[in-house]
């Protein structure tokens, strides 16, 4: 696999994902038929990826500045703080609902 060939390792109990360690630093990327999506400490670091990446695949980019789902989790992001939020609340209502 492409990932592979940059230094990713499927992550063992579950192959979809993808992990890259150095002394350093970690990057994670989720993969999902023809979606994914990564995880990065630098925005630096990021641009690296995506050039990397977009070697083998053609990568289209979403707003992150915007509210996102990724199956099922609500992903908030605020740049300027420097968080990341991930919320199931309307999961986890609908659950309690049915009990």
């Amino acid at each position: 696999m492409k990932l592979k060939g940059l230094g990713f390792t499927p992550l063992g109990s579950e192959t979809g994902i993808f992990l890259h360690k150095t002394a350093v630093r970690i990057m994670e990327i989720d993969t999902h038929v023809d979606n994914g999506m990564g995880i990065c400490l630098s925005e630096e670091v990021e641009l690296s990826l995506k050039v990397s990446i977009q070697k083998f695949y053609k990568i289209k980019e979403k707003d992150t500045s915007k509210l996102l789902k990724v199956l099922g989790i609500l992903v908030m992001r605020d740049t300027h703080r420097g968080m990341l939020k991930l919320s199931q609340a309307k999961y986890s209502d609908s659950i309690f609902q049915w009990f």
